[in-house]
């Protein structure tokens, strides 16, 4: 493990450039996801700082979508992109081969759309209804559980296509190191935001990552980088709304 792989996860999840000189083999991209969890907590941190400074001038239910907004714009909408990829292809196509296709297409179609919005309302939903006591945590938790779940469903899956992919190097060349490490990451960060109970939210993050991985092998016979955008954003909605059907149950603290 290197900082020169941290750069590369920074460099990957999001906008903001570091250094224009890093070069990556596929060892180095698969080597980068040991990151992939504390690049998220970064952004957790970004979210939580914009969210007690909005919160001085704007009402919550404002602060909230523009937390995330703020988010959609820091990672350049890549996962949303692969969400709608991946609905697309899988809810218009036909076959195996038909739905990659049209994964691979630029245009966006009507089921992509539908998810998208489907998505972000929800997100900013959960946001609007979670206590405020943890709303905080859970801004630094929730960028970090969907990028650990790209990585966990980067190791137990194969590439779906045959051909080159932005995805192949790093499903093809990640091992169980930084798959471990990204994991005991994520493990930490729901330990120290949410406490014991992060290990009920972290049980259900996981099951939901491994209906996901067996869809796509279902469906597509593997994963390509459109699913693991798809997986990360599913994973994020879900974390939300687990914490907010439990907190009263778990915390205390009434919808």
């Amino acid at each position: 493990m290197h900082f020169r792989h941290f750069i590369i996860a920074w460099q990957f999840l999001t906008v903001i450039l570091i250094s224009k000189h890093i070069t990556s083999s596929p060892s180095d991209l698969s080597r980068s996801m040991t990151y992939y969890s504390l690049v998220g907590f970064i952004l957790g941190g970004v979210l939580w700082i914009s969210w007690r400074g909005l919160g001085l001038i704007f009402p919550a239910p404002v602060v909230d979508l523009l937390v995330i907004a703020i988010l959609v714009v820091l990672s350049g909408g890549i996962h949303l992109d692969g969400l709608a990829d991946t609905v697309d292809g899988l809810w218009g196509g036909g076959d195996r081969e038909q739905a990659l296709k049209i994964m691979r297409d630029a245009h966006i179609g009507v089921f992509g759309v539908i998810a998208l919005v489907l998505v972000l309302m929800a997100k900013y939903l959960a946001l609007t209804h979670l206590s405020h006591n943890l709303k905080g945590q859970v801004l630094l938790g929730m960028p970090a559980v969907g990028r650990w779940a790209m990585v966990v469903v980067s190791y137990y899956s194969e590439y779906a296509r045959s051909g080159p992919g932005l995805a192949r190097p790093f499903i093809e060349h990640l091992n169980w190191r930084e798959v471990v490490w990204s994991s005991l990451t994520g493990v930490l960060i729901l330990f120290l935001t949410l406490g014991v109970p992060g290990f009920i939210f972290l049980a259900i993050l996981g099951l939901v990552s491994f209906l996901c991985l067996w869809y796509f092998r279902t469906k597509l016979g593997g994963v390509t980088g459109d699913c693991l955008g798809a997986v990360g954003e599913l994973v994020e909605v879900t974390f939300l709304l687990s914490v907010l059907a439990l907190q009263n149950v778990i915390y205390g603290e009434r919808i």
